[in-house]
C-alpha cells in the first residue's frame, strides 16, 4: 500500500486529482508541504465545513469522488489505491499483473507489475490455472527453478510454464524477481528522468535511480537539479528513520520478541497502526504511509538505508558508487542492529498465535 503523494505521481497522469484537506491554518499547510516534498494539491478548512460535509470522523481519512463528483469511496488511506484502480479499471491482483507483463511486455505493464508484486507469490497455483498448451506426447516439463522458468517464459517458452505448474514455488519472491527484471529491461535514462524532476515527482525519482541501474551520468543530471538537491537534502535523514523503524518492527513487533523497555520502545516505534487479520491478531505495520508485513520488511529496510545514502551523496554533490553505497547499507543496518539490541535486549521470540 502505497503513500497518498505515491498515488498522486502514479495515477496523476490518468485522470486522477489529489486533494488533501487540513483544518489547519494555511502557513501550516504550505510549510508542510514543502518541507515533506509533496505536490499534490491542498487545502485549508479551519471551519471543518468540508470534513462535515463528507461525514469524516477520523484523521487521515480519504474520500474518492468519481467523475460525476459522488463518493465512491470512503476510508482509510492506506487503501485508496485499490478504490483508484477499480475506479480506473486497472486491476491489482499480482496474477492478473504478472499474466499482462508477461502478454503484453510493454513498460507500463512491468511497471504496474512492480508496484504490486509481492514478497510471496504461489507461482505454481498462478500456472497451474494458465492454459498452457499441451506438451507433446511423451514429453514431461523441463526441470527448471522457478526464476529461470520465468525467463524463459519471458521469451515464450510454453514448456517452461509446465515447469511452473509441475514445481513452481510456492512463497516465490515475485517482487524481487520483477524489480530485477525491470531493472535490466528499462534502465532510467535521462530523458525520463528530466520529465519526473520536471513534474517535481521526486519521490518517483528517488524510487527509479536506486531500482534501475542508473548511470553515474544519470545520477549527475538528477544531482544538477537545484530543487531536487534540496529535497534530498531535507529528506535523507528521514529514510535512515525510516530503515530503523522498518528493523525494529522486523525483530521484535512481528518478530515476536518482547524488548526489555515497552513502553519506551513503542514511543521510539511510533508508527500510524497496525494491521490485524480476522482473529485480531498483528500481522503487518502502517509505517511511512505503506503498509507491511514481515516478508516485506527486508526489502523496505534495504530500500530505504539505499536511499539515505543516495539522498545524501545527492545533497552534498558527492560521486555515487553502488557498489559503496550498498557497503554502506550493510554496516548501517548492522549497526542499527546492533544499537537497537542493547538498547531493548534480545529475547528469544515467543510462540506464533494460532
Amino acid at each position: 500500500m502505497p503513500h497518498i503523494q505515491d498515488i498522486h505521481e502514479r495515477y496523476g497522469d490518468q485522470g486522477l486529482v489529489v486533494l488533501a484537506i487540513s483544518y489547519e491554518d494555511q502557513q501550516t499547510v504550505r510549510a508542510f508541504m514543502q518541507k515533506s516534498g509533496y505536490t499534490l494539491r491542498a487545502g485549508c478548512d479551519p471551519q471543518k465545513t468540508v470534513i462535515g460535509a463528507y461525514g469524516v470522523r477520523s484523521y487521515p481519512q480519504s474520500v474518492l469522488l468519481d467523475r460525476e463528483g459522488d463518493i465512491a469511496w470512503k476510508g482509510s488511506p492506506y487503501g485508496a489505491e485499490a478504490a483508484v484502480c477499480k475506479e480506473l479499471g486497472l486491476d491489482l491482483e499480482p496474477g492478473k499483473l504478472l499474466s499482462a507483463a508477461l502478454k503484453r511486455n510493454d513498460k507500463e505493464s512491468w511497471t504496474r507489475l512492480v508496484h504490486r508484486a509481492p514478497a510471496r507469490f504461489d507461482m505454481k497455483k498462478w500456472a497451474l490455472a494458465l492454459k498452457f498448451a499441451p506438451l507433446p506426447e511423451g514429453k514431461t516439463p523441463p526441470k527448471l527453478k522457478t526464476a529461470k522458468a520465468l525467463e524463459a517464459l519471458c521469451k515464450g517458452n510454453q514448456p517452461a510454464g509446465h515447469a511452473l505448474a509441475a514445481d513452481g514455488d510456492e512463497a516465490f519472491d515475485l517482487g524481487a524477481w520483477a524489480r530485477a527484471r525491470f531493472a535490466k529491461q528499462y534502465p532510467l535514462k535521462r530523458t525520463e528522468l528530466k520529465v519526473i524532476l520536471k513534474k517535481r515527482h521526486y519521490r518517483t525519482a528517488i524510487d527509479a535511480l536506486v531500482r534501475r541501474k542508473s548511470s553515474g551520468g544519470v545520477i549527475g543530471t538528477a544531482a544538477s537539479n537545484k530543487e531536487f538537491r534540496r529535497y534530498c537534502a531535507s529528506r535523507f535523514a528521514d529514510r535512515r528513520v525510516m530503515a530503523r523503524k522498518g528493523i525494529m518492527c522486523r525483530h521484535w513487533t512481528l518478530g515476536r520478541r518482547q524488548p526489555t523497555d515497552n513502553d519506551g520502545f513503542f514511543r521510539d516505534l511510533s508508527v500510524s497502526g497496525f494491521m490485524t487479520n480476522k482473529d485480531r491478531h498483528v500481522v503487518g505495520v502502517l509505517l511511512g504511509g505503506e503498509g507491511l508485513r514481515l516478508e516485506q520488511l527486508p526489502e523496505f529496510i534495504d530500500r530505504n538505508l539505499t536511499q539515505h545514502f543516495l539522498m545524501k551523496a545527492i545533497a552534498e554533490r558527492d560521486k555515487v558508487s553502488s557498489s559503496k553505497i550498498q557497503k554502506q547499507v550493510r554496516r548501517e543496518s548492522a549497526a542499527i542492529l546492533r544499537e537497537l539490541k542493547q538498547k531493548y535486549g534480545w529475547a528469544e521470540p515467543f510462540p506464533e498465535k494460532k
